[in-house]
């Protein structure tokens, strides 16, 4: 303090001997993941002063923040973002499942386990999460000011830095992207994936230099404040307890003696200790806290502000930025680029945007998300380059292909079928791009697999996919007669070898034509007669799908429909005939309620083979009846359900009913309707969701029939 004050006094008596220029003050801020929310309050004093500062430089977090106070944004608004960003979501890498394609929505999420491959053999990724999450989080509030290439030129003039991996060297980046500019210095190593970014591969500015004081001093600041946030050191146990204290032990160690040099450096210092473990803890409780240790220090230090009060005085009236949204920029131009496999047009297709559009920052968004989306790319990222008149601009977008393989297992306990495992292979580009081949298997009790190539393709703006299948089926299926009382159990095996089309318009609705040549087998059936006519029994099928999904979650929906229809033309010994099924989900919220009402209904021809007659259910509609009841030529089922939702669980409430029910196989036809109720739980787990589920149904379908209760247990994916 002494020193600063000795400084000020010799910066009056020179104005007695030269000309006084005003002194150009610099804002430094260190990194420190979530500890650098403490450089908030700094922000905050800055502002309540009214303090002129002229330049900010920051690495990582500090980064985040200077670059949000650089473009104009106040402290309030900045601590609003802290408190408002979904850190779970950046750090799972999680897509919002209404930014994903149709194709992606359809794989999300279905196993545990999830391996890149390189060739056949298992590889490690480059980092926990590729970074896309936290991208597109950043160009939330910094993406307004994207067009300004010259850091120079905003608000307040700004430099960040980041490690280059080729080189070794500490990068200052002062142009081009401002958002790529920021995500680089915040991309902490093993965390988040390295950033290609011009001719560099970079990763966090603190490997390198975690408090960027030189890189003040070089672009002419005259006053440097430097505040630096920082932790106990940890002892061996924490170290050890904590991959994250591991990560940034082994990581930032060796910048411990440069950030000792650059705090000497500095005129005004700020160092911030926190408590212990608060580097990860993005949680609101942890914001709070490092919010408050910085709101301490601050008051505790408050000299320091007046000072810089009285060096700097009040802040330059300086013109606010003129958004992204107010320009009206028009696309000039669209460029790819870091493409490899899949071709520019095919790119610029599936954007949603083109030439002579007016860009805004939603449209880029929508943009960025329909290119994610597709599941087929690591990041993708956006840099505009607007001409000097800023109504027109080129539209540049960079992307990094998903180029691994994948292998993926899952394990699922399922009512109807107990324990099932999974082992599924993607094999991307398999001697051409775009050709796209999965093999996944099934067992033990459900034996399947299926085997799929497919061609993935854009024309006239309209995703489409020629696709080859052969699915083989083995399952056991029980056989009641009319009272209920299980006659015997019998195997039926199939082969099925399909050909089609697909068709995808927007995120939601997918379209299917193809043909099917079926075999099938039927073993130990009760009536010996059918049991040897029923082998190799061969029908062709020409089927039509229709799905559409807009659903917010595959697991705990809250608002979206579901719809599923297929149209099968079959022949089947000499006989044509028509099958039909429909399948429909409405979901809608309100609050923490949110009701469900669905319908379901199956038409079989009685010309149809008697194993498309064999359906077990869903027991998120069919619960309370008997699997029994559903072997049937025609079945009509509706629903409703009452879900509340607390976090991550909820407990529902359902009433369903069997409104038709025809059987030709044992002359059954439901002459009222039957229904059931019950209450359910579910939650998620490591595993993927758990539900529980108990419910009350008719004991058999006979007339004044008793009830009595079922209690269900499912839980992982549904792959």
């Amino acid at each position: 303090m002494k020193k600063n004050k000795l400084f000020i006094i010799l910066l009056t008596l020179s104005c007695f001997f030269a000309d006084y220029k005003e002194p150009k003050v610099a804002l430094v801020l260190s990194g420190g993941a979530a500890k650098g929310y403490a450089h908030i309050p700094i922000l905050e004093m800055i502002d309540s002063l009214n303090i002129n500062i002229d330049m900010i430089v920051g690495t990582s977090i500090g980064a985040n923040v200077g670059a949000l106070y650089a473009a104009g944004y106040d402290s309030k608004k900045i601590l609003e973002f802290a408190y408002d960003t979904d850190w779970s979501a950046i750090f799972l890498e999680e897509t919002n499942r209404r930014d994903m394609s149709y194709l992606h929505k359809k794989n999300d999420s279905k196993y545990q386990l999830d391996f890149n491959l390189k060739g056949i053999t298992p590889s490690l990724p480059s980092s926990i999460v590729y970074g896309q999450k936290a991208y597109l989080e950043l160009s939330k509030v910094l993406g307004q000011y994207e067009y300004i290439n010259d850091f120079e030129k905003l608000y307040i003039p700004f430099h960040c830095n980041a490690t280059d991996l080729i080189s070794g060297k500490d990068i200052t980046l002062s142009e081009g992207s401002i958002i790529s500019s920021v995500r680089a210095s915040t991309s902490i190593p093993s965390v988040f994936a390295p950033v290609d970014y011009k001719d560099y591969l970079l990763v966090d500015g603190g490997v390198t230099n975690n408090l960027p004081v030189n890189i003040a001093k070089s672009n002419g600041a005259d006053i440097i404040f430097a505040v630096s946030v920082a932790s106990g050191k940890p002892d061996k146990k924490e170290i050890k307890s904590s991959v994250f204290d591991i990560l940034a032990e082994s990581v930032f160690i060796h910048s411990s003696d440069l950030i000792k040099k650059n705090m000497d450096m500095a005129d005004y210092s700020l160092s911030i200790k926190m408590p212990k473990g608060s580097s990860a803890n993005f949680t609101s409780r942890g914001l709070d806290n490092i919010y408050k240790a910085g709101k301490k220090k601050v008051y505790e230090n408050i000299d320091i502000f007046y000072d810089l009060k009285k060096i700097s005085g009040p802040k330059k009236n300086r013109p606010k930025l003129k958004k992204l949204d107010e320009l009206n920029l028009i696309i000039d131009e669209i460029n790819v680029y870091g493409n490899s496999y899949f071709e520019s047009d095919f790119i610029k297709n599936n954007l949603g945007t083109s030439i002579n559009d007016t860009l805004t920052l939603e449209l880029i968004h929508s943009a960025i998300n329909n290119l994610y989306g597709l599941g087929i790319f690591n990041n993708v990222r956006y840099e505009l380059q607007p001409n000097i008149k800023l109504n027109k601009t080129v539209f540049n977008i960079f992307v990094d292909e998903t180029q691994s393989n994948k292998l993926q297992a899952g394990l699922k306990w399922d009512y109807n079928y107990e324990l099932i495992a999974a082992m599924n292979m993607r094999i991307k580009n398999l001697i051409y791009p775009g050709i796209l081949l999965t093999n996944e298997f099934q067992f033990p009790g459900l034996t399947s697999n299926k085997l799929e190539l497919s061609y993935n393709q854009t024309f006239g703006g309209i995703p489409y996919y020629p696709f080859l299948r052969n699915t083989y089926n083995k399952k056991l299926v029980d056989y009641y007669d009319r009272e209920g009382d299980k006659a015997t159990e019998f195997t039926v095996r199939s082969i099925k070898n399909e050909i089609g089309l697909g068709l995808i318009f927007g995120k939601n609705l997918g379209f299917e034509i193809s043909s099917m040549h079926e075999k099938t087998t039927l073993s130990s059936f009760p009536l010996q007669e059918i049991s040897e006519d029923y082998k190799n029994k061969i029908a062709k099928m020409n089927i039509i799908r229709i799905d559409f999904d807009s659903r917010d979650n595959a697991f705990i929906t809250r608002d979206g429909i579901l719809t599923k229809v297929e149209l099968q033309n079959v022949d089947f010994y000499s006989n044509n005939f028509q099958n039909f099924y429909i399948d429909i989900d409405l979901y809608k919220t309100f609050g923490r309620q949110t009701f469900r009402v669905h319908s379901l209904y199956r038409n079989i021809d009685n010309f149809s083979p008697l194993h498309h007659t064999f359906f077990k259910g869903y027991i998120d509609r069919t619960a309370g009846f008997n699997p029994y009841f559903l072997i049937s030529n025609e079945l009509e089922i509706s629903g409703f359900e009452w879900k509340y939702h607390y976090k991550s669980m909820y407990i529902k409430l359902f009433f369903n009913s069997l409104v038709k029910l025809k059987n030709n196989s044992n002359d059954f036809f439901l002459h009222k309707s039957e229904n059931t109720t019950g209450i359910g739980i579910s939650t998620k787990t490591p595993f993927g969701p758990l539900d529980l589920i108990w419910a009350q149904g008719p004991k058999n379908l006979n007339e004044n029939a008793s009830e009595q209760s079922f209690f269900y247990v499912n839980i992982g994916y549904k792959f």
